[in-house]
């Protein structure tokens, strides 16, 4: 065998293996969009743990994929109401009152944006189901805000409000997608 043909050979069989990596990444992607949509998000663990939670994610619709996260967080933020409900009631420290209030009357309206998000969805009416998730976004942020000031050195509420922040932004991200694709 030649010299030449050696580096042939060698080049031909790194270039098989290359093709073949390559061509294996873009099946398993294909054959897997919540790891393919997920990674396009700031949260992309939460968001494939979100999906894979659900079997109807199953499907690798995006519609699907949003109706999830969007029912995850009415069900944070719906959950949330009592439990703030119940740390105002627990406490006779003013400001802690006035900001669990704040955060109660957000989480409130939170849901109203959440249920038209939902209706937004089915409608694929995308530009307002952007503008219902960055309601929700907005509120989960005010709330977040009041406990900023002293006398608190964090907030009662973080685990819940970040959560919200997160679906929030995952949410808008799918949103995205399907805006471009309509």
């Amino acid at each position: 065998m030649a010299p030449n043909s050696h580096y042939s050979l060698t080049f031909l069989l790194s270039l098989t293996l290359i093709l073949q990596s390559s061509s294996s990444q873009l099946t398993q992607i294909a054959m897997d969009p919540i790891h393919e949509v997920c990674s396009q998000t700031a949260y992309d663990e939460l968001c494939v743990a979100c999906l894979e939670s659900d079997p109807r994610s199953s499907t690798g619709d995006l519609n699907v994929f949003a109706d999830i996260l969007i029912g995850l967080a009415l069900s944070n933020v719906t959950n949330t109401c009592p439990y703030i409900s119940k740390l105002y009631n627990e406490t006779a420290e003013p400001v802690l009152k006035n900001c669990l209030n704040l955060c109660l009357f957000v989480y409130e309206e939170a849901v109203y944006d959440l249920k038209d998000a939902l209706t937004s969805l089915a409608a694929m009416d995308y530009s307002k189901l952007y503008h219902d998730m960055a309601d929700t976004l907005d509120a989960a942020f005010t709330c977040d805000d009041c406990f900023t000031a002293p006398p608190f050195p964090t907030s009662p509420l973080t685990q819940q409000t970040l959560f919200l922040i997160q679906l929030s932004g995952i949410t808008m991200i799918i949103n995205d997608m399907l805006a471009s694709s309509s």
